[in-house]
């Protein structure tokens, strides 16, 4: 056997503890004595003072990449750093250790760091190294295949020009092989001097301008020099030029606008020093080259602009970052890059991209008031419902609440004259209740439902609604709906009108009336008047459903979601017959919270977790309030499920007919959504609202 002596120097508290723990371990193991390092976790010894902790925290904060440093050294490093840190008993996790090396890096590797980053759900050390080593060889692999030596020898050629070197000719013959022109393949110029290519550029920009305008070569291609640059007309263009002289966006282009409110908003001054008027103020979304879409929020409407200006000046104070480098412009919003720019040649950057004039909406949107938008949180209610609201101090501050002609109402509850109603004579809570099974539907809901059974207190004019795939589940609601309210009230059932209907009088449910003494009157046949109460309330169910459905743009397959919806709000909306309170007043004896009501079908953004890098929220429409959850029921537009969640915020200036456009919202939600169930039943949790 033949035997090796090592030297490892003894470990004194002044040298490099992490290397020599490296080598003791080699060393053990190569003489294969493992089994020693079995003892435990090694750990700075107790001779480390609070100064040499501090020395390694401090070069922790310092893992930049230096000049002229390789790859190789640095890695090193930064290996041995985080060996450091565990022996001061800090321990980083896989993915902060790849994130931080990645961070480390300098700015030539942006590229490779951003494919890392935002290319995969999680990273660790051993993918960041593994793919770093892939890129140093293959870029060694492609100077070598470059021919590097020719690359010196012209360099060297250049030199010995300026010495007046007698074998200029032989090194000229050697560099021309690589010194052509790629346009027309000629030794006597580059592709930069090429005359061809330059024929090709001014033949293609002669087409491009207009046949009534030419540009001199002095111009700036819109720019005109002055001392204040504003913005100016001198050449019109779809383009969006990235200004950092203009005070905010501005656009020429009123199609391009997906939310314009029209109104005066005063001048502007242009580079000439002339006055424009700006007519309106929107939004427009804008289509980058790499498919994404953004919003540019607050943009002026400025009719006698040629150009669409991006206001670097706007974007800087809204947060954002704007970097200029190597001809290209970056707007970062956080640690995502928002959107880019190019340089043009006339050092103009323009944006890569351009508005979407196909969602742009047809008809300029005005914004609501405050009172029509309250009308629509509370599903279109009437008029008088708002006034008595307003009365009750319910909608803060509100200086009129008229809501003025909605279109939505009539198409919505258009009717014929109606006959007059009884005012209620019943004293107690339960006494009297009013059901009744609406349907079938021609349209099936989400989650295969055709009817919807309701339930009111004569009293209180609460109503509650259920969904039903069948007439025969009417039996078992009404059972639960009983033993939860009798519950709940601490009373009980005493008297039940309904119709003649199979599903009321069947032999179960006749059976279980006698047995719990409930009191039956049934309706004559053909005369649907004697069960007005629950009919008319039927009615105004589906005139909240149909005005809902249509301002939202939501297809007929949701009226579930709207039925239980417009349920929950009529229980907080005033009625005459309770003398303008309200029936979940009358019922809980306390008056309803309406801060948490939203317009329904809204835009949401749920907050969800999925990530360190990923979107913090997720696009939604709203659908409605879970009985029992202080949270709201939405619709996740991504993968099409429905969601509860407390954590949301919501833009109730747009609907989801809004998103798709109103001709295809239907046909787009209907063809990705056949056959699931999101319709929740009120039975399952029912409590007194908040």
């Amino acid at each position: 056997m033949v035997s090796t002596k090592f030297e490892i120097e003894k470990f004194d508290g002044k040298n490099d503890f992490s290397l020599w723990r490296v080598k003791m371990r080699a060393l053990l193991v190569h003489q294969g004595l493992a089994e020693a390092l079995a003892g435990g976790e090694a750990r700075v010894p107790e001779g480390a003072t609070e100064a040499q902790r501090k020395e390694i925290t401090d070069k922790w904060k310092e893992t930049g990449m230096s000049a002229g440093k390789s790859i190789e050294d640095h890695t090193d490093e930064f290996n041995k750093l985080i060996l450091d840190l565990e022996n001061i008993e800090i321990v980083l996790d896989e993915e902060d250790q790849a994130i931080i090396f990645l961070t480390s890096l300098p700015q030539h590797y942006d590229h490779f760091v951003d494919t890392l980053l935002y290319g995969r759900e999680s990273l660790t050390m051993e993918e960041v190294l593994s793919a770093l080593n892939s890129r140093e060889l293959k870029k060694r692999s492609d100077l070598k295949d470059e021919g590097g030596e020719g690359l010196f020898v012209r360099g060297r050629a250049d030199q010995r020009d300026q010495r007046g070197s007698k074998n200029r000719g032989a090194t000229r013959s050697r560099s021309r092989y690589r010194r052509r022109c790629y346009v027309c393949q000629s030794e006597k110029h580059l592709k930069r001097d090429c005359p061809e290519l330059k024929k090709r550029k001014n033949d293609f920009n002669g087409n491009k301008q207009s046949s009534n305008y030419t540009q001199s070569d002095d111009q700036s291609d819109g720019y005109d020099s002055c001392e204040v640059l504003m913005a100016t007309d001198a050449i019109s263009g779809e383009g969006w030029v990235l200004d950092s002289g203009c005070s905010f966006h501005m656009t020429f282009l009123k199609d391009s606008f997906c939310d314009l409110e029209m109104k005066d908003m005063g001048t502007v001054k242009l580079g000439d020093d002339r006055a424009c008027k700006v007519l309106g103020v929107g939004d427009v979304m804008l289509k980058l080259n790499n498919g994404s879409e953004v919003k540019l929020q607050s943009v002026r409407y400025v009719p006698d602009l040629k150009r669409c200006l991006i206001s670097m000046g706007t974007l800087e104070k809204e947060g954002m970052y704007v970097c200029f480098k190597d001809g290209k412009a970056k707007v970062i919003k956080g640690s995502m890059v928002w959107f880019t720019g190019s340089r043009k040649g006339n050092n103009i950057y323009m944006l890569d991209g351009g508005a979407i004039f196909d969602k742009a909406l047809n008809v300029v949107k005005v914004n609501d008031t405050p009172a029509q938008l309250w009308h629509k949180r509370l599903g279109h209610i009437s008029q008088h419902g708002m006034k008595e609201l307003d009365k009750q101090g319910v909608f803060g501050n509100l200086s009129n609440c008229e809501i003025g002609f909605c279109e939505t109402c009539i198409l919505g509850k258009a009717h014929k004259v109606w006959f007059g109603r009884n005012t209620t004579k019943t004293k107690g809570l339960l006494d009297y209740i009013h059901a009744d099974l609406w349907g079938p539907s021609r349209q099936i809901t989400l989650g295969g439902a055709r009817y919807f059974l309701s339930i009111m207190d004569d009293r209180s004019r609460r109503v509650w609604v259920y969904l039903l795939k069948c007439k025969s589940e009417a039996f078992v609601r009404f059972v639960e709906w009983k033993t939860l309210v009798e519950k709940q009230t601490e009373r009980k059932v005493k008297k039940l009108r309904t119709d003649n209907g199979l599903e009321f009088c069947s032999a179960d449910f006749n059976g279980f009336c006698k047995k719990e003494g409930i009191a039956r009157h049934l309706t004559v046949p053909g005369t649907p008047q004697q069960n007005g109460l629950v009919e008319r309330m039927n009615r105004t169910l589906l005139d909240r459903v149909r005005c809902m459905l249509q301002n939202s743009g939501l297809p007929r397959s949701f009226w579930g979601e709207a039925v239980t919806t417009a349920a929950y709000l009529i229980n907080r909306s005033p009625s005459s017959a309770l003398n303008k309170m309200t029936p979940i007043e009358v019922w809980s004896g306390k008056k309803g919270s309406y801060h948490h009501l939203r317009v329904f079908g809204s835009l949401a953004y749920a907050q969800v977790s999925q990530g360190k890098l990923e979107p913090r929220a997720q696009k939604c429409v709203f659908l409605g309030y879970p009985e029992g959850i202080k949270g709201y029921r939405l619709w996740r537009l991504e993968n099409s499920k429905a969601i509860v969640s407390r954590d949301v915020t919501f833009n109730e200036d747009i609907v989801y007919k809004d998103l798709i456009g109103s001709d295809k919202a239907e046909d787009e939600l209907s063809k990705s959504h056949s056959g699931v169930h999101i319709e929740f039943r009120m039975n399952e949790k029912i409590s007194i609202p908040f």
